[in-house]
C-alpha cells in the first residue's frame, strides 16, 4: 500500500481483522474454522516466525486457539524496504494471516513485482 495512506489503511484493516471470529465451522457467527491439519497450523506458525525474525511488525498478532488446529487472524507490516521474506512472503501458508508492504510510489511497487 502507498505510504501516504498506510497508517489510516492499516488502522481500518486492523479493526476488521480484530473483528473476525474463528471457531467451530458449524457456528453461524464465525468467519472461519480451523486449519485443515495440525501440519498446516505448524506451517503457519513457522511462516510467522520467519516474519518475526525479519522484523515484521505484528499489527494484530493473532494466536493459536484451544480445541484443535485453530488460529486467530493476524496482520503484519513488513519493515520499510523489505519486500521478500524467505519462508513467509514466498509461500502460500493457507492460514489467517495478512502481510502488508508499504511503498513510496507506483514505480517502487512495479519494481517489486518485476
Amino acid at each position: 500500500m502507498h505510504r501516504r495512506i498506510a497508517d489510516r489503511f492499516l488502522a481500518a484493516l486492523a479493526h476488521v481483522v480484530r473483528g473476525l471470529r474463528f471457531g467451530h465451522p458449524e457456528d453461524a457467527g464465525v468467519f472461519a474454522g480451523p486449519l485443515a491439519t495440525a501440519a498446516a497450523l505448524a506451517k503457519v506458525d513457522a511462516a510467522l516466525e520467519a516474519a518475526r525474525k525479519a522484523g515484521a511488525e505484528p499489527v494484530v498478532p493473532g494466536a493459536r486457539m484451544p480445541g484443535g488446529s485453530y488460529r486467530s487472524p493476524s496482520l503484519h507490516r513488513l519493515p520499510d524496504g523489505v519486500h521478500h521474506v524467505a519462508g513467509y512472503t514466498d509461500l502460500e501458508i493457507f492460514g489467517p494471516d495478512l502481510c502488508v508492504e508499504v511503498i513510496d510510489s507506483d514505480e517502487e511497487a512495479q519494481a517489486v513485482l518485476d
